[in-house]
């Protein structure tokens, strides 16, 4: 289903143009469509009065390639209490999108300026915490997405890297001062 305000919907693949159908008032705002799966681009345009109205793409995910690290924030304070970093990780195919059945574990490398406090992702109910310092951690990847609490333990240029068999690793630095 598309819906739009316009009064047109055309409907296309890679190849070209499937479908147009009416929207507007008569059909609620919405154009429907059957489309046999094939992977690809699927891009609906919305028509007003003739001229093009708004556009949305849909793309298939392909296989995972890539981890990618993500921080709300690259600097930590050891003179600020509690202070710490969230670092939302994802699996990503080759053209950036995550890859959102992607199950997989990754083993996270972490320098000694900073420590892995907690690990959380969307099986979990509660975020689990780690009680003591570890230079690698395990972080369970569920449907593409994990998320992990950093702090800070020793001045410097702290570095956490992400492995996961047959995909491209990812760095990422957080630097710690007093």
């Amino acid at each position: 289903d598309v819906f739009t305000s316009g009064d047109v919907v055309g409907l296309a693949d890679d190849k070209g143009t499937i479908s147009r159908k009416l929207a507007g008032r008569r059909n609620q705002r919405k154009a429907s469509f059957e489309v046999a799966y094939k992977p690809g681009n699927l891009q609906a345009v919305a028509y007003y009065k003739g001229s093009e109205h708004a556009k949305a793409t849909l793309s298939s995910i392909g296989t995972a390639k890539a981890t990618k690290m993500v921080p709300d924030k690259k600097l930590l304070s050891l003179s600020k209490e509690r202070d710490m970093v969230m670092v939302d990780i994802t699996i990503l195919d080759s053209n950036g999108q995550v890859v959102t059945f992607a199950n997989r574990e990754i083993l996270l490398s972490v320098s000694e300026e900073l420590q892995v406090f907690a690990i959380g992702n969307s099986a979990v109910k509660k975020t689990e915490t780690i009680q003591m310092r570890q230079d690698e951690v395990a972080v369970q990847v569920v449907d593409g997405r994990a998320r992990i609490a950093v702090i800070p333990l020793k001045e410097g240029k702290g570095f956490v890297g992400a492995f996961c068999e047959g995909l491209k690793k990812s760095k990422l630095q957080i630097n710690v001062k007093a």
